[in-house]
């Protein structure tokens, strides 16, 4: 191989490196991410956290914590859960060389023992946004100093008030997230949705079910994620075909 190819393979090879660490720092430093992208610590990992119980108040939300971790109480304090995760306990619970030996992962697949239970399985998007957060590095959302930050400014719940009559007994909920640079994103798959009453099913993805012999009147379905809350409220109308 004469000289002058292999000093153009080797500047291509240095050329592709900056290239991807260039990509990484764009993702580090911006706000909410799109598929294939380093997740955001705030509108992700936080989220997935909340979602699977984690910084509920029964669990690691306690004031007291639980199994030597405490979170803040459904994630009010994004900062503070960043420090607790990643420094202290000489930063045990997370591994960049080997992600999936992190006790962030390993407890709530049950892979060691958990109070909580199982959380998620491996195959699960929860997995799947908290390995690869650990695999990129852990980013801080806005770099070091923050000042590129986007923060969440509102959630926008669809249909507010719905009516179902007859055989439709169910129907999809669709929760979006509108941030301070203008973006929205649904967030179907990292919200937290609630029915008020125990005979109306809702699924971790929002979809609603009166069941297939339903008393029930109505529900009010509360959809939260981070620091925003809205409610839908979804009403049955039994042997009413022809509602409109």
């Amino acid at each position: 191989m004469s000289a002058e190819l292999q000093g153009v393979l080797m500047s291509s090879s240095v050329t592709t490196r900056l290239l991807c660490v260039v990509a990484w720092l764009s993702v580090a430093v911006g706000g909410t991410c799109a598929a294939g992208e380093v997740p955001s610590f705030r509108h992700e990992v936080m989220p997935v956290l909340s979602r699977a119980g984690c910084s509920l108040g029964t669990c690691h939300g306690n004031q007291n914590g639980k199994g030597g971790l405490r979170l803040s109480l459904r994630g009010q304090d994004p900062e503070a859960d960043y420090t607790t995760l990643t420094r202290s306990l000489g930063a045990r619970r997370v591994s960049v060389q080997q992600p999936e030996d992190s006790l962030l992962l390993r407890k709530p697949l049950m892979q060691v023992p958990h109070e909580g239970g199982r959380r998620f399985v491996v195959d699960s998007f929860e997995y799947r946004v908290l390995r690869d957060w650990i695999a990129a590095g852990m980013p801080r959302d806005g770099g070091v100093s923050g000042s590129g930050l986007v923060q969440l400014k509102g959630l926008q719940v669809e249909p507010e008030l719905v009516t179902l009559s007859g055989d439709q007994r169910t129907r999809q909920l669709t929760a979006t997230a509108e941030f301070s640079d203008g973006t929205r994103r649904e967030v179907n798959d990292l919200a937290v949705f609630e029915s008020s009453h125990p005979g109306v099913s809702v699924s971790a993805s929002g979809l609603v079910d009166f069941g297939e012999v339903s008393s029930v009147r109505q529900t009010t379905v509360t959809v939260r994620y981070l620091n925003q809350q809205q409610v839908s409220r979804v009403e049955y109308l039994r042997g009413v075909s022809d509602f409109r």
